[in-house]
């Protein structure tokens, strides 16, 4: 072997290069994480050198708690393959003990749950689910930590009953920087705040919270409260706002570390029954304002939003749109809140097939001219052209990223429109767009649009 193998840093950057290669950012990789991990594996195996490395980088991002507790002995475990009617609509594996955990067997677990660093556990789309007891089995070895040096903690959707015990014994101590809790059962709502609290109380580095949208408003005062007063290092928050949000704008206020806030006003809700206040925010170092929720929640907020100078990128997620003159007012209210020297802004517009990408609707964000990225997603069947995206490049000069998004099947925009970005967006960098290839540049033009070219496209 090499001497420069030898170098422990250099043989980590090789093995985190075979995860980071595959862009392994969500769980929804599956393909891709498997053949990273297959190649985790053989490295690992190749030389003791290397075996350390590779077993870090492969334990380091769970996302199925089941698939990582296949590393204990093959005669203590076995997985069936089941089939569930309702939210499940492909088949799943259960894991199940077939004999009683011995010390042994929890010293070969061992040697693998200190190198997790997140974990990602996901109700819908975990592929192999734990049976009832087999969290009791191992639990009854760990002793006070199962995962001593865990950093981000994602829990999303509903979480099994028998996951709950698993709770009481998370590290909640300096390592852990990222806690999400998404949506939960009503049953387990109780043991998630007291998770939460506990993590508040321990984890004075807590750099990301994101709150369950089942926690009660008078327990989410007091546990933002709480993190005002414990967590001085906190950069993200994500709570969800229903009712009277006055209190509860005071108190996220009160956080002056945040440069990253989510508002999520009821994702379901049609009727405009919020009652928000939130011109008690006031925070010097926010940057990144996210909005995610139905249309009538969302417009609410932001209407009585103060003007926030300091931001620099928005994202806007609405839902239940139903008729297009809705996304309209959103986005015309957003425009006179946020400063003409927004960076960003990415829109998500869902439950309106017949929005159209107009001038008009364009014009609404047409002072923000210093934005360097746009994003614009929807479930709309109607078509942008070559007309819009010259509006685009006309209005947005300083774009370097720029995403549109429909569920439009034939596009009519052609490489005329690619031709007008490229010429009045020099810096754009990331481009993503369907177009009609099909149809010649000359046929529309009397000047050939492909003669445009760019020196900073990257991808």
């Amino acid at each position: 072997m090499h001497a420069c193998l030898r170098i422990p840093e250099l043989t980590t950057l090789i093995c985190s290069l075979v995860v980071e290669g595959d862009n392994l950012q969500s769980p929804l990789s599956g393909g891709r994480r498997r053949s990273a991990n297959i190649c985790l594996f053989a490295l690992a195996r190749t030389c003791k050198v290397l075996k350390d490395p590779a077993l870090d980088a492969l334990y380091r991002d769970i996302f199925c708690l089941g698939d990582m507790l296949r590393c204990l002995p093959s005669d203590l475990w076995k997985i069936e393959a089941k089939e569930e009617s309702g939210y499940r609509e492909r088949p799943w594996r259960t894991f199940s003990f077939n004999r009683a955990m011995s010390r042994s067997d929890w010293h070969v677990l061992e040697n693998y749950t200190p190198r997790v660093r997140t974990l990602d556990i996901n109700g819908l789309s975990d592929t192999t689910i734990l049976a009832d007891g087999v969290l009791d089995g191992i639990l009854s070895h760990c002793g006070a930590t199962l995962f001593p040096h865990i950093r981000a903690l994602h829990v999303s959707f509903s979480i099994k009953e028998s996951y709950l015990p698993l709770f009481s014994q998370w590290y909640l101590g300096p390592s852990l920087r990222d806690l999400s809790l998404g949506s939960s059962s009503t049953s387990s709502t109780a043991v998630l705040i007291s998770f939460i609290d506990a993590a508040i109380q321990s984890s004075q580095c807590l750099q990301s919270l994101t709150f369950p949208h089942s926690v009660p408003d008078d327990r989410l005062l007091e546990l933002l409260s709480l993190a005002a007063r414990r967590l001085p290092q906190l950069k993200s928050l994500s709570i969800p706002l229903r009712g009277s949000n006055e209190s509860i704008f005071t108190a996220v206020g009160t956080i002056r570390s945040l440069n990253s806030l989510t508002l999520l006003p009821g994702y379901y809700y049609r009727q405009p029954t919020l009652r928000a206040s939130p011109r008690a925010l006031s925070l010097p170092n926010l940057t990144r304002l996210h909005f995610h929720g139905g249309w009538e929640g969302v417009g609410s907020i932001i209407k009585d939003m103060p003007i926030m100078e300091t931001i620099q990128f928005v994202s806007v997620s609405l839902s239940s749109i139903g008729q297009a003159v809705n996304a309209k007012r959103v986005l015309e209210s957003l425009s006179t809140k946020v400063p003409e020297t927004l960076q960003g802004i990415d829109i998500t517009i869902w439950g309106c097939r017949s929005l159209a990408m107009t001038d008009n609707f364009l014009e609404r964000l047409g002072k923000l001219r210093q934005l360097t990225s746009f994003s614009l997603r929807s479930d709309s069947e109607k078509h942008y052209t070559d007309r819009h995206l010259q509006f685009l490049a006309q209005t947005f000069p300083s774009l370097t990223r720029l995403r549109l998004e429909s569920s439009c099947d034939f596009p009519t925009a052609t490489l005329r429109g690619v031709a007008h970005l490229l010429r009045g967006c020099p810096q754009l960098k990331d481009l993503s767009l369907a177009i009609d290839a099909t149809v010649s540049a000359e046929a529309r033009c009397k000047k050939s649009a492909v003669d445009a070219h760019s020196t900073a496209m990257a991808s």
